[in-house]
Parts: structure tokens; C-alpha cells; sequence
């Protein structure tokens, strides 16, 4: 996957594979990563992906790595899945809005199991104002269960097609070049619908989203899917995944333990760097990793 990172600077996978290569003293001298090293490298690499991407949850979460969606409620409806409309994504629901089709929002509670369990009736009628998330093993997997469900017929999102793609409004608004899909702020106005619009998008035209749950959600870093990946994280991280990445590496290359303190000395420096209030200091205060 190829971020929105557009720098020249910007580190690609086999660079980087190529780095920490060097650092373990494993890079052929002609510079040429053969086939099997390099695909167990882009293994671990994406472990170390991984890896941070459980790291990044509650007050770590990464500004980067965060999304928001619309989900269109049906009438008499109160459980949604993917298959209802569900972002299969969605790994950690931090935020949830009743968003009226005239686009205002009402707060909405995220309840344990427990709480939604002793709700004395699950099937009542009207605005729905707590939702009990069940996770699956997957994010794709997840299930909601709504308190209260939409009574009747639920209005639905206006739908249009622009670029080739069937797009579903998420926010009510009077359309402009700036707020059509694809535009600079077309994201908080559309999102892809499953392609059954019928009508071109047009200027200065009134569109009305329906009835929905909006929410906000952390996604999972992308993995490194070729040689041309960028970082699924902000420029400065390259040396963090570098000698991470060296660091596993390391351990089949039968190092000497004064190379293997280096790279742990850089890496904590990386870190420290990009994360300052992980820095050691003088005091009993406790320091909070903040990922932007």
C-alpha cells in the first residue's frame, strides 16, 4: 500500500529492508537481496507492523490511523453487521453520533455486554441512544446491538455517482466543487456506497443523508505490500522501523553483543524521538507514550 506520503524523502520497503540488512551485516556486497531473505524480511518487517499496531489503542491511538463512517439505519432494525453496512476495519469504535437526516448529531453511549444484558426490553422503539459492540475474533466479525431501534420506515441517504463510483451522503449539505466526492472535503460529506446510485453528483444541489450512526474508529496500519510500500506512519519513523526490523533480524545472524547494544541504543533513541515523553528524567513523575 502507498500512503498519502508524497515526499521524495520518504523511505520505500526494500530501502528499508536494505537498512537494517546493513546493520546486521547481512546486505550482499553488490547490494541484490535474494528472493527468500527478502521475503522473510518483509515477514518481520510486517510482524513489526503489527506489532505496533497493538500498541496504538485508547490513549495511544495514532491520529494517522484513525477513520470515521456512516452506518444507514434500517427500520426495525437492531443489530448490524457487515453485511448491514459495517466497515470490516473498524477495530476500536471510540465515538458514535445519531445524526438525524437533517445532519444533527446526538451523542450515543458505547455500553458493556453486561449493561446491554439488564436492558429490560432490546426491541423498543425510537432514537437509539447505546450500542453494546460484540467483538469477534476479527474486526470483521464484530456485531452491534442498538438499545432502541428506528420505528418504521428509516429515510435514507441521497446517492450519486462521480468518477466512475457509486458514493452514499453522510452529511447533509448544499454541494459545492470543494464538498463532491473526491473534493478536498468531499470525506465529510460521502462515503463509497456499495454502487447502486442511479444519478450523476451535481453543483449547488441540497443532498440529505439519511439516518445513521456515525462513528469513529481505529484502523490497522497497513501492511508492506511491495517494493514501492511507503511506512503507513509519518515521516521520521524510518529509522524506528529500521532497527526495529535489524533487531529481529539480529537475532539469527549470530551477532556480537556489543553490535546487538548499539542497535538497541538507536533504537531507543528513535523512539525517544518520536515519542518525548518517553524520555527518562530525574523525577517520580510517570511519562505517557503519546503517538501523536
Amino acid at each position: 500500500m502507498a500512503t498519502d506520503l508524497t515526499s521524495d524523502n520518504v523511505i520505500k520497503r526494500d530501502e528499508l529492508i536494505k537498512d537494517a540488512l546493513w546493520h546486521v551485516r547481512a546486505l550482499p556486497p553488490d547490494g541484490r537481496v535474494g528472493v527468500d531473505l527478502l521475503r522473510r524480511a518483509t515477514r518481520l518487517l510486517n510482524n513489526v507492523i503489527r506489532q505496533d499496531n497493538l500498541k496504538l489503542t485508547g490513549d495511544n491511538r495514532a491520529l494517522w490511523a484513525t477513520d470515521s463512517a456512516g452506518l444507514f439505519l434500517v427500520g426495525d432494525s437492531h443489530v448490524y453487521g457487515v453485511s448491514q453496512g459495517l466497515r470490516p476495519d473498524a477495530q476500536e469504535v471510540f465515538k458514535i453520533v445519531l445524526r438525524s437526516d437533517t445532519g444533527d448529531d446526538t451523542p450515543v453511549k458505547i455500553i458493556s455486554q453486561s449493561t446491554y444484558t439488564a436492558l429490560p426490553n432490546k426491541n423498543e422503539q425510537g432514537d437509539t441512544t447505546a450500542v453494546f459492540i460484540k467483538e469477534g475474533r476479527l474486526s470483521s466479525e464484530n456485531v452491534w446491538f442498538l438499545d432502541q431501534v428506528k420505528n418504521g420506515t428509516a429515510e435514507v441517504p441521497d446517492k450519486v455517482i462521480a468518477d466512475g463510483q457509486s458514493w452514499e451522503c453522510i452529511q447533509a449539505h448544499t454541494s459545492d466543487d470543494d464538498s463532491r466526492p473526491g473534493g478536498q472535503s468531499g470525506d465529510l460529506y460521502w462515503q463509497l456506497s456499495r454502487g447502486d446510485a442511479t444519478v450523476d453528483w451535481a453543483d449547488a444541489t441540497a443532498y440529505v443523508n439519511g439516518d445513521m450512526l456515525y462513528y469513529s474508529f481505529k484502523r490497522p496500519l497497513a501492511n508492506f505490500e511491495d517494493a514501492y510500500s511507503n511506512p503507513d506512519m509519518p515521516e521520521g519513523w524510518e529509522g524506528y522501523l529500521t532497527f526495529k526490523l535489524a533487531l529481529q533480524m539480529s537475532a539469527g545472524r549470530n551477532l556480537p553483543e556489543k553490535d546487538i547494544i548499539v542497535l538497541r541504543e538507536l533504537l531507543k533513541q528513535a523512539e525517544q524521538d518520536i515519542f518525548p515523553s518517553r524520555k527518562e528524567t530525574d523525577t517520580d513523575k510517570e511519562n505517557k507514550g503519546m503517538y501523536f
